[in-house]
């Protein structure tokens, strides 16, 4: 096997300056992290889609403290229970279980994001599509590691 690039110090292809790379490596995770909260926004938002209207109608109350004194209130909470019903898919004329109060989200991968950023990041920056993964994973490493 050849070597290639040389043995002396200084030989061989140059390669970014550690301050490049990290700046290179943090944008791509940047724009990656962007990406997957606003899948976990899109998909709070379908799952939560029937009981934020009954969200706003108690954001709109004036004296909060004397209407939660009120039969209004109840029917309010009645309301609220249906439409989380209704989000959570339970039929509540044969089904009478209380629904989830709580929601867990596994936000979605982002598909084929990872090449459009590789190449939007290296055109930016005047670099390769292979250096700026490179960079990536490096930023992931250090991260990790600290």
């Amino acid at each position: 096997m050849k070597a290639r690039g040389g043995r002396r110090p200084g030989a061989g292809r140059p390669g970014l300056p550690f301050e490049r790379r990290f700046v290179i490596g943090g944008q791509c995770e940047e724009l990656w992290r962007r990406a997957i909260e606003e899948n976990t926004r899109k998909q709070l938002n379908e799952r939560t889609r029937v009981v934020r209207d009954q969200w706003k109608k108690a954001s709109q109350k004036r004296n909060r403290s004397q209407w939660i004194k009120t039969r209004d209130y109840e029917e309010y909470l009645e309301d609220v229970r249906g439409a989380m019903q209704e989000d959570q898919r339970i039929d509540a004329t044969k089904d009478d279980r209380d629904p989830d109060r709580l929601y867990v989200i596994r936000p979605r991968r982002p598909k084929n994001l990872r090449r459009q950023i590789i190449r939007e990041v290296a055109a930016q920056h005047g670099v390769t599509k292979r250096m700026v993964l490179q960079c990536w994973k490096e930023y992931r490493r250090l991260e990790r590691d600290v």
